[in-house]
């Protein structure tokens, strides 16, 4: 076959990004089944344009974002179905973490980091109320949660972005929380504070305040 030209692959990320632009607001309207569909057959698009055009950074990108979408609408109540669906998140956001990495955005690999690290934390509630959690298995859903948050907060110090680093330190918080280490959990409660004090976010600064003294 005819090798693509510039036209037909402009063509096809037109696509995509409208696709994209779909499930979003799909999502927006709560229309949680219907835009877990077109997320998905967003991220095939993504992905075969990568595979497939120059502009492999620009695939990568939306492959990204598609997969955090995605990854949102897994966790999120609405569309959750149990220790499956935190699952699935965890799996989504990995994929948009990995998909960032490839296209050299490094905000949005931290970005993914958080939320794979707040869907195994989900997991790892969501299993324990199951009665089928494994708490002392290195590659149980809480110590993974850490690691996670743990390489989110390390990209977000690179980066200096107070907003970023704020969210990353709060994640960590949760999870060495949920690992029952108060004074890592309480350390990262404050870093978390302190910097969405920095980024004028007093709401969630009151929440990681309201977190510190709940450990």
């Amino acid at each position: 076959p005819p090798a693509d030209t510039d036209a037909d692959i402009d063509v096809e990320f037109e696509t995509a990004d409208r696709e994209l632009a779909e499930a979003e607001l799909l999502a927006s309207g709560g229309e949680f089944e219907g835009a877990i569909e077109s997320t998905i057959r967003t991220i095939s698009l993504y992905e075969r344009l990568e595979s497939r055009s120059s502009s492999s950074r620009r695939a990568a990108r939306g492959a990204g974002d598609a997969s955090h979408l995605l990854a949102r609408l897994r966790l999120s109540e609405e569309a959750g179905d149990g220790p499956v669906g935190a699952e699935m998140a965890a799996h989504a956001a990995g994929d948009a973490r990995h998909a960032y990495a490839r296209a050299s955005h490094r905000r949005g690999e931290a970005e993914a980091l958080v939320t794979v690290s707040s869907a195994l934390i989900t997991l790892a509630h969501r299993r324990a109320a199951d009665g089928t959690a494994e708490p002392s298995r290195s590659g149980a859903p809480n110590f993974r949660a850490v690691r996670a948050a743990k390489e989110a907060q390390a990209i977000a110090l690179k980066l200096g972005e107070s907003g970023l680093l704020a969210n990353a330190h709060f994640t960590a918080a949760r999870a060495h929380a949920l690992n029952e280490k108060s004074e890592q959990a309480l350390q990262a409660a404050a870093w978390a504070a302190s910097s969405f004090e920095k980024c004028g976010d007093r709401l969630s600064q009151a929440f990681a305040v309201f977190f510190s003294a709940q450990i």
